[in-house]
């Protein structure tokens, strides 16, 4: 294969990808996703750990604040969408982390954008059905 077949490949790949992620967007997750992202990380160091609280543009948070903030965002738009809790354990190096997934798609704060759930990548998945009765 010369470069300018490798370089067709390459482009026909990323139109595909393209198409398909265009496919499953939704603009309402993906604003929820860039605004909540956009609030601001704080470790575990910073301000140890427990519980999940509510976000803000003031109020940083770690990853399972950004899952719950934006469980809650998408409860009020969308109170009988199915979503999920995501957990991955800590492994070679690797931090625990935390996100959640609606519609088979997944609002991390980790990724700017909305990426595909597969299961393989996360140790669990718990379905939310009431992130709103959490305690603070």
């Amino acid at each position: 294969m010369n470069v300018l077949q490798s370089v067709r490949l390459w482009v026909v790949f990323a139109t595909v990808c393209i198409l398909l992620s265009g496919c499953r967007s939704n603009p309402e997750l993906d604003a929820i996703n860039f605004k909540v992202n956009n609030y601001g990380y704080l470790s575990d160091d910073e301000y140890g750990e427990g519980g999940m609280k509510l976000m803000s543009p003031t109020q940083r948070g770690d990853c399972e604040d950004f899952a719950y903030t934006k469980c809650l965002m998408i409860n009020e738009l969308y109170p009988n969408k199915e979503v999920y809790y995501l957990y991955r354990r800590g492994s070679r190096g690797k931090q625990a982390h935390a996100a959640m997934a609606v519609d088979g798609m997944v609002l991390d704060n980790q990724h700017r954008l909305l990426y595909p759930y597969v299961e393989a990548e996360w140790t669990s998945a718990t379905r939310w059905l009431a992130c709103s009765k959490i305690t603070h």
